[in-house]
């Protein structure tokens, strides 16, 4: 009997000892997906209360629409008041913006055949709101460049979008901001016929889009206005002016 038991191996543990030290290991490797749903990083800034997201609102907004890079570090930030990042999201921005009052916002930008669906919507608002949270960002600005007709499902749909985003916004970020981007004139351009004055109540503010090149380039595309400065109709006597205009600097150029 006591030869049969020398032969035997010898235990590596006490029984049940790797199982408490398997334990803290499954632990670690298993925290990061028993955090909450819309749990955030560890701040990035090196100062944490600029992850906090900007509560106070201006009466004149300076939108700067930032597509990457590092161009930032050259922006008067004595007049921005929102960075929207159409870009990769840059963490330094994100702190440097907050350092300087200025709130950091999403892009938001979604088809518009799949948002007839509510409970796409509540989906697609969940996750904007969760990734503003990872981020410490302050809200978004919701760019859908899409047509629409009136009457049509998208229609309603886009106005109850917007509302849904901002109460979600709202009531998960003390202070967001959520805006809309919209045409220079109401008037269906570019077959866009939104619901304006629904859509302007349901968020913050518009942020209207009256930048200075055409809005729609039918022919030779060249310098002009979005409208006349008189009806907003980009009538044929502006146009003619403005070609006029143009082929005067031609030599100079």
């Amino acid at each position: 009997m006591s030869g049969a038991s020398r032969g035997l191996p010898r235990p590596l543990a006490r029984p049940g000892s790797s199982a408490r030290g398997i334990a803290p290991l499954l632990l670690l490797l298993l925290w990061p997906l028993l955090r909450p749903l819309g749990a955030a990083a560890s701040c990035p800034c090196q100062d944490p209360a600029l992850c906090q997201p900007i509560r106070n609102h201006s009466n004149f907004e300076v939108f700067v629409f930032d597509v990457g890079g590092k161009t930032w570090k050259s922006y008067d930030w004595s007049q921005i008041t929102t960075v929207a990042l159409f870009g990769k999201y840059d963490s330094e921005l994100m702190c440097y913006a907050h350092s300087k009052g200025a709130r950091v916002v999403l892009k938001g930008d979604v088809s518009l055949k799949d948002i007839i669906n509510p409970h796409f919507r509540t989906s697609w608002i969940a996750q904007q709101v969760n990734l503003a949270k990872t981020q410490y960002m302050d809200g978004i600005n919701i760019d859908i460049e899409q047509e629409v007709t009136c009457p049509s499902p998208e229609y309603d749909a886009l106005t109850a979008l917007v509302k849904e985003t901002t109460d979600s916004f709202h009531r998960e970020i003390e202070g967001s901001q959520v805006t809309f981007d919209v045409a220079w004139s109401p008037k269906c351009i570019d077959r866009r016929c939104y619901n304006y004055t629904g859509i302007a109540d349901a968020c913050d503010f518009l942020f209207v889009m009256s930048y200075d090149e055409q809005s729609q380039v039918w022919s030779e595309c060249i310098g002009m206005w979005n409208a006349n400065c008189l009806d907003y109709s980009g009538d044929a006597v502006a146009k003619q002016q403005t070609e006029e205009m143009w082929e005067a600097l031609k030599p100079k150029l």
